[in-house]
Protein backbone atom coordinates (compact mmCIF):
# COMPACT_ATOMS: atom_id res chain seq x y z
CA UNK A 1 0.00 0.00 0.00
CA UNK A 2 3.04 2.31 0.16
CA UNK A 3 2.67 4.92 -2.52
CA UNK A 4 4.88 8.06 -3.63
CA UNK A 5 1.78 9.44 -5.06
CA UNK A 6 -0.11 10.95 -2.10
CA UNK A 7 -3.94 9.52 -2.61
CA UNK A 8 -6.24 11.84 -4.77
CA UNK A 9 -8.60 14.19 -2.58
CA UNK A 10 -12.30 14.59 -3.54
CA UNK A 11 -15.05 17.04 -2.37
CA UNK A 12 -18.28 16.18 -3.31
CA UNK A 13 -20.91 19.29 -3.74
CA UNK A 14 -24.49 19.85 -4.80
CA UNK A 15 -26.14 23.56 -4.43
CA UNK A 16 -23.37 24.97 -2.82
CA UNK A 17 -21.43 26.88 -5.53
CA UNK A 18 -22.22 29.91 -3.47
CA UNK A 19 -20.41 29.09 0.09
CA UNK A 20 -17.66 26.30 -1.57
CA UNK A 21 -17.48 25.95 2.78
CA UNK A 22 -14.19 22.99 2.00
CA UNK A 23 -12.90 23.84 -1.26
CA UNK A 24 -12.26 27.67 0.11
CA UNK A 25 -10.72 25.85 3.47
CA UNK A 26 -8.54 23.32 1.45
CA UNK A 27 -7.01 26.36 -0.38
CA UNK A 28 -6.68 28.84 2.48
CA UNK A 29 -4.89 26.37 4.28
CA UNK A 30 -2.66 25.30 1.62
CA UNK A 31 -4.25 21.67 0.74
CA UNK A 32 -2.65 20.13 -2.61
CA UNK A 33 -5.29 20.39 -5.31
CA UNK A 34 -8.24 18.44 -5.00
CA UNK A 35 -11.22 17.33 -7.26
CA UNK A 36 -14.66 18.88 -6.55
CA UNK A 37 -17.20 16.54 -7.85
CA UNK A 38 -20.30 18.32 -9.06
CA UNK A 39 -23.66 17.33 -11.52
CA UNK A 40 -23.93 18.38 -14.87
CA UNK A 41 -26.28 21.32 -14.88
CA UNK A 42 -24.17 22.79 -11.96
CA UNK A 43 -20.97 22.91 -13.44
CA UNK A 44 -21.59 26.23 -14.84
CA UNK A 45 -22.30 27.84 -11.44
CA UNK A 46 -19.71 25.80 -9.64
CA UNK A 47 -16.67 26.95 -12.67
CA UNK A 48 -17.79 30.86 -11.97
CA UNK A 49 -18.15 30.95 -8.61
CA UNK A 50 -14.61 29.48 -8.85
CA UNK A 51 -13.24 32.02 -10.56
CA UNK A 52 -14.83 34.64 -8.16
CA UNK A 53 -13.05 32.67 -5.32
CA UNK A 54 -10.09 32.98 -7.17
CA UNK A 55 -9.29 29.56 -6.42
CA UNK A 56 -9.85 27.85 -9.59
CA UNK A 57 -5.91 26.61 -10.25
CA UNK A 58 -6.14 24.59 -6.88
CA UNK A 59 -9.63 23.11 -7.20
CA UNK A 60 -10.24 20.71 -10.27
CA UNK A 61 -14.20 20.50 -11.55
CA UNK A 62 -14.78 17.00 -12.05
CA UNK A 63 -18.62 16.59 -13.89
CA UNK A 64 -20.39 13.58 -12.23
CA UNK A 65 -21.30 11.18 -14.50
CA UNK A 66 -25.05 11.02 -13.95
CA UNK A 67 -24.97 7.33 -15.08
CA UNK A 68 -23.97 6.68 -11.71
CA UNK A 69 -27.50 7.63 -10.49
CA UNK A 70 -28.72 5.11 -12.69
CA UNK A 71 -26.82 1.70 -11.03
CA UNK A 72 -26.77 2.92 -8.13
CA UNK A 73 -28.11 0.59 -4.91
CA UNK A 74 -30.35 2.75 -2.62
CA UNK A 75 -31.64 -0.15 -0.77
CA UNK A 76 -35.44 1.02 -1.04
CA UNK A 77 -37.90 0.73 -3.83
CA UNK A 78 -38.10 4.26 -5.28
CA UNK A 79 -34.59 4.70 -7.25
CA UNK A 80 -33.93 7.59 -8.91
CA UNK A 81 -37.42 9.06 -8.59
CA UNK A 82 -36.55 10.16 -4.32
CA UNK A 83 -33.53 12.59 -4.02
CA UNK A 84 -30.55 10.28 -5.01
CA UNK A 85 -28.56 11.67 -2.15
CA UNK A 86 -24.76 11.67 -2.33
CA UNK A 87 -23.79 7.69 -2.61
CA UNK A 88 -23.59 8.11 -6.68
CA UNK A 89 -20.89 10.89 -6.38
CA UNK A 90 -18.85 8.85 -4.15
CA UNK A 91 -18.51 6.08 -5.94
CA UNK A 92 -17.95 8.49 -9.12
CA UNK A 93 -14.93 9.60 -7.28
CA UNK A 94 -13.90 5.96 -6.42
CA UNK A 95 -13.78 4.84 -9.61
CA UNK A 96 -12.47 8.17 -10.55
CA UNK A 97 -9.14 7.89 -8.74
CA UNK A 98 -8.74 4.11 -9.34
CA UNK A 99 -8.54 5.26 -13.07
CA UNK A 100 -5.83 7.64 -12.14
CA UNK A 101 -3.82 4.77 -10.58
CA UNK A 102 -4.25 5.71 -6.64
CA UNK A 103 -4.49 3.02 -4.54
CA UNK A 104 -6.61 5.23 -1.95
CA UNK A 105 -8.55 8.30 -1.88
CA UNK A 106 -9.91 11.12 0.52
CA UNK A 107 -13.70 11.69 0.23
CA UNK A 108 -14.85 14.80 1.91
CA UNK A 109 -18.13 16.35 2.85
CA UNK A 110 -18.64 20.53 1.04
CA UNK A 111 -19.48 21.90 4.76
CA UNK A 112 -16.17 21.44 6.47
CA UNK A 113 -15.42 24.91 7.94
CA UNK A 114 -11.96 23.94 9.49
CA UNK A 115 -8.89 21.79 10.28
CA UNK A 116 -8.34 21.12 14.18
CA UNK A 117 -5.34 19.74 16.11
CA UNK A 118 -5.62 17.89 19.20
CA UNK A 119 -2.42 18.10 21.09
CA UNK A 120 -2.51 17.84 25.24
CA UNK A 121 -5.71 18.99 26.40
CA UNK A 122 -5.80 21.81 23.43
CA UNK A 123 -7.64 21.83 20.42
CA UNK A 124 -5.90 24.50 17.66
CA UNK A 125 -7.16 25.25 14.07
CA UNK A 126 -5.22 23.97 11.41
CA UNK A 127 -3.29 27.77 9.74
CA UNK A 128 -1.90 28.84 6.30
CA UNK A 129 0.09 26.26 5.06
CA UNK A 130 -0.90 23.87 7.68
CA UNK A 131 -2.95 21.41 5.36
CA UNK A 132 -0.64 19.47 4.04
CA UNK A 133 1.34 18.03 6.98
CA UNK A 134 -2.31 17.44 8.42
CA UNK A 135 -3.09 15.14 5.67
CA UNK A 136 0.55 13.62 5.15
CA UNK A 137 0.62 12.73 9.04
CA UNK A 138 -2.83 10.30 8.50
CA UNK A 139 -1.70 8.83 5.15
CA UNK A 140 1.52 7.80 6.65
CA UNK A 141 -0.15 6.16 9.78
CA UNK A 142 -2.69 4.14 7.65
CA UNK A 143 0.06 3.19 5.29
CA UNK A 144 1.61 1.02 8.30
CA UNK A 145 -1.07 -1.03 8.49
CA UNK A 146 -2.44 -4.00 5.65
CA UNK A 147 -6.36 -4.49 6.66
CA UNK A 148 -6.74 -0.56 7.74
CA UNK A 149 -9.99 -0.23 5.19
CA UNK A 150 -10.96 3.77 5.92
CA UNK A 151 -9.23 6.55 8.19
CA UNK A 152 -10.37 9.66 9.27
CA UNK A 153 -10.58 13.05 11.60
CA UNK A 154 -13.01 12.52 14.17
CA UNK A 155 -15.96 15.66 14.39
CA UNK A 156 -14.64 18.14 16.48
CA UNK A 157 -17.83 18.58 18.73
CA UNK A 158 -17.60 15.22 19.36
CA UNK A 159 -14.30 14.82 20.93
CA UNK A 160 -13.92 16.70 24.50
CA UNK A 161 -10.34 18.21 25.28
CA UNK A 162 -9.70 17.48 28.78
CA UNK A 163 -10.95 13.82 28.55
CA UNK A 164 -9.18 12.46 25.12
CA UNK A 165 -5.66 13.71 25.05
CA UNK A 166 -4.50 10.03 26.30
CA UNK A 167 -6.94 8.20 23.26
CA UNK A 168 -5.79 9.59 20.07
CA UNK A 169 -7.47 7.53 17.78
CA UNK A 170 -10.70 5.05 18.07
CA UNK A 171 -10.89 1.92 16.38
CA UNK A 172 -13.04 0.06 14.65
CA UNK A 173 -16.15 2.45 14.22
CA UNK A 174 -17.92 4.50 11.84
CA UNK A 175 -16.10 6.94 9.61
CA UNK A 176 -17.74 9.94 7.90
CA UNK A 177 -18.05 12.98 6.23
CA UNK A 178 -13.90 13.11 5.98
CA UNK A 179 -12.84 9.66 4.90
CA UNK A 180 -9.83 7.79 3.40
CA UNK A 181 -10.55 4.58 1.73
CA UNK A 182 -8.53 1.92 0.25
CA UNK A 183 -9.62 1.42 -3.24
CA UNK A 184 -9.29 -2.05 -3.52
CA UNK A 185 -11.67 -3.55 -0.80
CA UNK A 186 -14.26 -5.31 -2.16
CA UNK A 187 -17.54 -2.45 -1.13
CA UNK A 188 -18.87 0.28 -3.01
CA UNK A 189 -21.15 3.13 -1.07
CA UNK A 190 -24.69 1.59 -1.09
CA UNK A 191 -28.03 3.26 0.86
CA UNK A 192 -29.79 6.57 0.00
CA UNK A 193 -29.27 7.95 3.39
CA UNK A 194 -26.63 6.92 5.94
CA UNK A 195 -24.33 5.60 3.47
CA UNK A 196 -21.33 6.22 5.22
CA UNK A 197 -22.54 4.55 8.36
CA UNK A 198 -23.69 1.41 6.26
CA UNK A 199 -20.15 1.56 4.69
CA UNK A 200 -18.20 1.34 7.79
CA UNK A 201 -20.30 -1.63 8.80
CA UNK A 202 -19.97 -3.70 5.50
CA UNK A 203 -16.22 -3.23 6.00
CA UNK A 204 -16.67 -4.14 9.93
CA UNK A 205 -18.21 -7.15 9.35
CA UNK A 206 -15.87 -8.46 6.59
CA UNK A 207 -13.10 -8.71 9.24
CA UNK A 208 -11.35 -5.10 7.79
CA UNK A 209 -10.41 -2.29 10.61
CA UNK A 210 -11.42 0.97 10.33
CA UNK A 211 -10.06 4.03 12.48
CA UNK A 212 -11.18 7.80 13.77
CA UNK A 213 -8.00 10.23 14.47
CA UNK A 214 -8.80 12.02 17.97
CA UNK A 215 -5.51 13.46 17.43
CA UNK A 216 -7.25 15.55 14.40
CA UNK A 217 -10.23 16.80 13.44
CA UNK A 218 -12.75 18.69 11.38
CA UNK A 219 -14.90 21.25 12.19
CA UNK A 220 -18.45 20.45 10.23
CA UNK A 221 -21.23 23.34 9.89
CA UNK A 222 -24.52 21.37 10.47
CA UNK A 223 -25.75 19.43 7.62
CA UNK A 224 -29.88 20.75 8.07
CA UNK A 225 -28.46 24.01 9.09
CA UNK A 226 -26.01 24.42 5.71
CA UNK A 227 -28.65 25.37 2.83
CA UNK A 228 -27.91 23.17 -0.58
CA UNK A 229 -26.32 19.58 -0.60
CA UNK A 230 -28.67 17.03 1.41
CA UNK A 231 -30.39 19.55 2.89
CA UNK A 232 -32.54 20.48 0.87
CA UNK A 233 -33.18 17.13 -0.92
CA UNK A 234 -32.88 13.94 1.16
CA UNK A 235 -33.19 15.41 4.44
CA UNK A 236 -35.89 17.78 3.61
CA UNK A 237 -39.26 17.70 5.61
CA UNK A 238 -42.37 17.04 3.79
CA UNK A 239 -44.33 19.37 5.70
CA UNK A 240 -47.55 17.82 3.98
CA UNK A 241 -46.75 14.05 4.57
CA UNK A 242 -45.82 11.45 7.23
CA UNK A 243 -42.54 13.56 7.57
CA UNK A 244 -43.40 16.15 8.94
CA UNK A 245 -46.07 14.67 11.93
CA UNK A 246 -45.57 15.01 15.76
CA UNK A 247 -46.90 11.69 17.74
CA UNK A 248 -49.14 12.18 20.68
CA UNK A 249 -46.55 11.99 23.00
CA UNK A 250 -45.09 15.16 21.29
CA UNK A 251 -41.82 13.26 19.04
CA UNK A 252 -41.13 14.42 15.70
CA UNK A 253 -40.98 11.60 13.35
CA UNK A 254 -39.85 14.22 10.28
CA UNK A 255 -36.45 14.57 9.07
CA UNK A 256 -33.95 12.18 9.24
CA UNK A 257 -36.18 9.37 10.34
CA UNK A 258 -35.98 7.33 6.88
CA UNK A 259 -31.76 7.62 7.86
CA UNK A 260 -32.52 5.61 11.20
CA UNK A 261 -34.92 2.94 9.58
CA UNK A 262 -32.94 2.30 6.48
CA UNK A 263 -29.88 2.14 8.93
CA UNK A 264 -32.13 -0.70 11.10
CA UNK A 265 -33.30 -2.43 7.85
CA UNK A 266 -29.51 -2.90 6.44
CA UNK A 267 -27.75 -3.80 9.63
CA UNK A 268 -30.62 -4.75 12.46
CA UNK A 269 -27.79 -7.03 14.59
CA UNK A 270 -26.19 -3.99 15.43
CA UNK A 271 -28.40 -1.12 15.06
CA UNK A 272 -31.01 -0.07 17.27
CA UNK A 273 -34.02 2.75 16.63
CA UNK A 274 -34.90 4.91 19.82
CA UNK A 275 -36.37 7.87 20.77
CA UNK A 276 -33.66 10.59 22.15
CA UNK A 277 -34.35 14.68 22.63
CA UNK A 278 -37.81 14.26 21.27
CA UNK A 279 -36.39 13.01 18.14
CA UNK A 280 -35.63 9.64 16.35
CA UNK A 281 -32.26 8.68 16.48
CA UNK A 282 -30.25 5.47 15.36
CA UNK A 283 -27.55 3.56 17.82
CA UNK A 284 -25.27 1.22 16.38
CA UNK A 285 -23.49 -1.21 19.19
CA UNK A 286 -19.58 -1.48 17.82
CA UNK A 287 -18.05 -3.65 20.54
CA UNK A 288 -18.29 -6.84 18.72
CA UNK A 289 -15.63 -5.60 16.11
CA UNK A 290 -12.45 -6.36 17.89
CA UNK A 291 -10.23 -7.16 14.84
CA UNK A 292 -6.63 -5.74 15.39
CA UNK A 293 -4.97 -3.88 12.87
CA UNK A 294 -2.17 -5.87 10.97
CA UNK A 295 1.18 -4.47 10.22
CA UNK A 296 2.18 -3.99 6.90
CA UNK A 297 5.73 -5.93 5.73
CA UNK A 298 8.53 -3.33 5.97
CA UNK A 299 6.27 -1.53 8.81
CA UNK A 300 7.38 -1.46 12.89
CA UNK A 301 5.76 -1.03 15.68
CA UNK A 302 6.01 2.55 17.12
Amino acid sequence: MMNNNPPPIYVISKGRHGSLMTSRLLAKLGCRPHHLVVEPQEMADYTSALKYRGIEHVVKLCELDIRYKDIYTYCDAYGTTKPTGSGPARNFAWEHSIGLGASRHWIIDDNIRALTRLRGSKKTNVGRGGAARFFTEMEQYCDRFSNLAMAGPHGYIFVCAWQSHAIPMVFNTRCYSFILIRNDIPFRWRGRYNEDTILSLDVLKAGWCTLQFKSHLMKKASTQKCRGGNTDTVYAIDQGGIMGLVTSKGYRIGGTVEKSKMLARMHPDVTSVVIRYGRVHHVVDYSRFTQPLVLAAGSTPR
